[in-house]
This record gives structure tokens, C-alpha cells and sequence, in this order.
């Protein structure tokens, strides 16, 4: 099919999964500086995609400033995340996927209805055991959340046999996905991102975020964030209370403020 083009030549916002960097037109460009970066856990392809990715999060301001401000919420929750990934034996930078979706907020809502720090929708959540009715909503527990997060990443690579489909259909759908490899006859996911029509646009930039994204973490000083003060782990204690009772009775209890207990309690 037609090759599609690297990426859009404008940014689209500064949400997080949809900051798309300008396409530099015909600049020459010094790579040199890839080979001494460190390399995440998950697998990474020098793809011009990805390539345009990290030069837009080191070398244009408004990529540095949304990578930063990514950056900065990491600890939020990564202990949390990361400790879950390592029970289920997946690879730690898999928390960069909750960073695109989410920015780390759990109480984090799209258009569509997926909701909290791994952006669950409805269906997909009770799937994998969440809780969802008019009092609880545990799509926006970081705890619940990410063990789900976790178990579907897992299901989906092992379904797909490579973490490029996994994220692909992360975003796309598992059927969609499906869909799409049986029509186009191949489970390469570099080659179905450069068919035409095969994958949506937004699934292969996807992919190349969450592994530009991840590259970045791991290499904080070398894109300009080595002074990056990060906001601390949010540490709690888990306590049962009677039905009813308000954050600001439990803020009074704990000397804690309701804007802490939302963050724990969204």
C-alpha cells in the first residue's frame, strides 16, 4: 500500500496521546547522539516515527515543556505501577503507557468514556474486574487499576506475540486489531503501520510515543530534565469506615486535605 507520512506537521494539543510534534522539512539531522542513550525494557525500533518523537521532547520547546510536565508526575504512582509490573513479570516501562493515556491522573475521563489512570472503558474494566456501579467506580483506583492495566497488557501480548501490536491494540482495539491483520495478511506491526488504511494514523504514532516516551525516562539529562524535582510518591494506609462518611470527616481524622483523599479516593 502507500506509505504513510512520518507524522502530522502540527501539534494537535498537549494531552497526553495526542501531542503530535511539526515534521522538520528536509533538515539534515545529527543521530549520533541515539547511540549512547539507555534502552528501556520494553523493545525499541529506531523508527523515523520514534526518532521524530524524542528530537521533538529534546530540541522543540513545546515538546520539552509536555514531556517535562509528564515527567514531573512520574513518582505519583511509578513505585505503585512498577511493583505490579514486576508481580506479573512484565517489563517496568510499561508504566509509560499509563503516563500517555493518563498524565497520571486517575480520575482522567476521555470523550469516549474510558476513565482513570490505564483508561479503561466500561466494558473492557469489568472485564478485568472492575468494580463499576453509582457508588465505586474502581477504574479510577490506582491499585485496582493498574493490576488490571497490568493483566490486559499481558493477555494482549500474548495474544499478538509482540509489545508493538500489544500497545497498537491497546489503543485501536482487540478486535480491530484482529481485524486488521487478517485483511492485510501480516502480524508485523512496522509493516501495517505503513499500509494504507491498515492501522488508524493515531495507533501508529501511538506507538512510537509510548516508546519515545520511555527512552525518555530513562534518560532524563540528556533531554533536558536532569534538574526535573518530581512530585513525591503518594503514600496512604488503607482504612474501612462506615458508609456515608465524608472525605472532609476523614480529612479531619487523618490531618490529611480532601484534595489528598481525592487523589487516593477518586
Amino acid at each position: 500500500g502507500r506509505m504513510l507520512g512520518v507524522v502530522p506537521d502540527a501539534m494537535t494539543s498537549d494531552v497526553p496521546g495526542r501531542a503530535v510534534p511539526e515534521l522538520a522539512q528536509g533538515a539534515a539531522r545529527d543521530l549520533s547522539w541515539l547511540e549512547g542513550l539507555q534502552l528501556p525494557d520494553i523493545p525499541i525500533r529506531w523508527d523515523e516515527r520514534v526518532i521524530r518523537y524524542l528530537e521533538f521532547f529534546r530540541d522543540d520547546p513545546r515538546g520539552c515543556s509536555i514531556i517535562r510536565s509528564w515527567m514531573v508526575r512520574v513518582e505519583r504512582y511509578g513505585a505503585l505501577i512498577r511493583r505490579t509490573l514486576r508481580d506479573e513479570g512484565l517489563p517496568e516501562d510499561l508504566l509509560y503507557l499509563a503516563m500517555i493515556e493518563s498524565g497520571f491522573d486517575p480520575r482522567a475521563r476521555s470523550d469516549a468514556g474510558a476513565v482513570g489512570l490505564w483508561q479503561f472503558v466500561s466494558g473492557t474494566g469489568e472485564e478485568y474486574g472492575l468494580e463499576q456501579t453509582h457508588w465505586l467506580d474502581q477504574r479510577m483506583d490506582p491499585v485496582a487499576s493498574t493490576r488490571a492495566g497490568a493483566r490486559y497488557l499481558e493477555a494482549l501480548h500474548t495474544r499478538f506475540g509482540t509489545w508493538e501490536l500489544a500497545f497498537a491494540s491497546y489503543n485501536m482495539g482487540y478486535g480491530a486489531m484482529l481485524r486488521s491483520m487478517r485483511k492485510y495478511g501480516t502480524n508485523d506491526f512496522w509493516l501495517l503501520s505503513r499500509m494504507e488504511a491498515a492501522l488508524p494514523l493515531e495507533t501508529s504514532l501511538y506507538v512510537a510515543k509510548v516508546m519515545a516516551c520511555a527512552v525518555g525516562g530513562r534518560n532524563l539529562a540528556q533531554f533536558g530534565m536532569a534538574d526535573l524535582a518530581r512530585e513525591p510518591e503518594l503514600a496512604w494506609d488503607e482504612v474501612a469506615v462506615p458508609g456515608g462518611t465524608t472525605f472532609a470527616q476523614i480529612a479531619r481524622a487523618t490531618d490529611a486535605t480532601s484534595e489528598d483523599l481525592r487523589r487516593l479516593n477518586p
